[in-house]
C-alpha cells in the first residue's frame, strides 16, 4: 500500500524509440495520475556525426527524474511476421518457428520475430534497458480497433522501410506478411515500370539543367557594359537609368534561375515518391496475391484497404489501390512513436 501511494509522487516517464535506416525517432510522454503532463520528440540523423551517446544524454534526464520510467521500441527486424493460429500444432503448417519468438494475441493469431534480431536490437539499447518491443501487426490491430472486428479487409501499416500486411475479419487474422521496401525490385517489376520511368525522363528533358545555363550569354553583361561605354555622348541620368535597368534584369534572372532550381528539386522529390508508391503497391500487390492463391489460408474476396501511413503517400498510391487492385483504401497518418507509447500504457493498465 505505501509502495503504490508513493508511485503518485513521480511522473511515470514513457520513451519510445522507432528506428529507421538514416534516422531514430524519439517521442516522450510524462503521466501523472494517468493524464499527459507533457511531451517531448526529438529526431537524430544517423550520419558519420551521429553516436549512441547523443541518444542516452537525451534520454537520460527523463529516467533521473523519476524511477518510473519505460523504454519501448517498434520491432524493425525484417524477419518477423503474423500467423492465423495460436496453436502450437499447426504453427509449423506456415512457418518453421524454431529461431523465432513469438507471442499469441487475442487467444487467436501469433505475431513473431527472429529471436536473433530481437537480442540484437535490444542489446543495442543496454545501457538503459528495454521493457517493450511491440510487433508493427499489434499496432495495426490498435490503430484500426474500430475497424478489425467488421467484415473482410486488407491492413496495410506503411513504414519508411517496410509494409505490414495483414487481412483482419471480424477480429481474427486471417494473413500477415511483412515486407522490405529497401529490397531491389524483380526484373518484372521494373519492366511494369517502364512507362512510369519514361515520364519522368520526359520531365528530366523539359526541366532546365543549371550548369548549362551561361549567365554571360543569358545577360550578356559584358557587352551592356561595353555598348555603355560606346554611348559618351549620354548624359549621366541616362547612364544611370542604363544600370538601374542592367541592374533589375539581373536581379530578374537571378530570382527566374532560384524560382527553376526550386521547381527542378519538387519535381525530382515527386518523381521519387511516385516510385517508391509504385514500389509499395506492387509489393502489396504480391502479397495480395499470394493470400488468395495460397489454400493454407482462409481467402474471401476482399473490397477495402485500410492504410495506416506514416510516410505521406501520394495520390498515385491511392490511384493504384483503386485502378488495379480494385481496393477503396481508406488512409489515416500514423506516428509511430506515439502508438508504441499508447500500448505501452495499456501494457500498464493506465488506459
Amino acid at each position: 500500500m505505501a509502495r503504490h501511494l508513493f508511485k503518485f509522487m513521480y511522473d511515470i516517464a514513457f520513451i519510445n524509440i522507432v528506428t529507421h535506416s538514416d534516422s531514430i525517432h524519439v517521442y516522450v510522454e510524462l503521466l501523472r495520475s494517468k493524464k499527459q503532463k507533457r511531451s517531448d520528440e526529438r529526431i537524430f540523423i544517423l550520419n558519420e556525426s551521429y553516436k549512441p551517446e547523443l541518444l542516452f544524454d537525451y534520454i537520460k534526464p527523463f529516467m533521473e527524474d523519476t524511477p518510473y520510467f519505460y523504454i519501448s521500441l517498434l520491432d524493425t527486424s525484417f524477419e518477423q511476421g503474423a500467423l492465423p493460429t495460436c496453436n502450437k500444432h499447426e504453427l509449423s503448417k506456415y512457418k518453421d518457428l524454431s529461431t523465432s519468438k513469438y507471442r499469441c494475441i487475442d487467444q487467436k493469431w501469433i505475431c513473431y520475430t527472429s529471436a536473433a534480431d530481437l537480442e540484437k536490437q535490444i542489446k543495442e539499447h543496454s545501457s538503459y534497458g528495454v521493457d517493450f518491443v511491440f510487433s508493427p501487426f499489434v499496432i495495426l490491430k490498435k490503430f484500426f480497433k474500430d475497424k478489425i472486428q467488421e467484415r473482410i479487409a486488407l491492413y496495410v501499416f506503411i513504414q519508411q522501410d517496410a509494409l505490414a500486411v495483414a487481412v483482419f475479419q471480424e477480429g481474427k487474422l486471417l494473413y500477415g506478411d511483412y515486407l522490405d521496401t529497401r529490397a531491389d525490385m524483380t526484373l518484372g517489376d521494373e519492366i511494369e515500370l517502364g512507362f512510369e520511368s519514361n515520364e519522368q525522363k520526359e520531365t528530366e528533358d523539359e526541366s532546365i539543367d543549371l550548369d548549362e545555363i551561361d549567365l554571360d550569354e543569358d545577360l550578356s553583361l559584358d557587352e551592356e557594359l561595353e555598348e555603355l561605354d560606346d554611348f559618351s555622348e549620354l548624359e549621366s541620368l541616362d547612364e544611370l537609368n542604363g544600370e538601374d535597368d542592367l541592374e533589375s534584369r539581373l536581379d530578374a534572372n537571378l530570382e527566374s534561375v532560384d524560382k527553376n532550381e526550386e521547381e527542378e528539386e519538387e519535381d525530382l522529390e515527386k518523381a521519387q515518391q511516385a516510385t517508391e508508391d509504385f514500389k509499395r503497391f506492387t509489393l502489396i500487390q504480391s502479397s495480395l496475391a499470394r493470400y488468395y492463391r495460397d489454400e493454407r489460408y482462409e481467402s474471401d474476396f476482399i473490397e477495402n484497404a485500410y492504410i495506416a501511413d506514416s510516410v505521406k503517400v501520394g495520390n498515385d498510391f491511392k490511384r493504384y489501390m483503386q485502378e488495379e487492385l480494385f481496393l477503396t483504401p481508406y488512409i489515416r497518418s500514423i506516428e509511430p512513436e506515439y502508438e508504441i507509447a499508447q500500448l505501452a500504457k495499456e501494457e500498464l493498465g493506465l488506459l
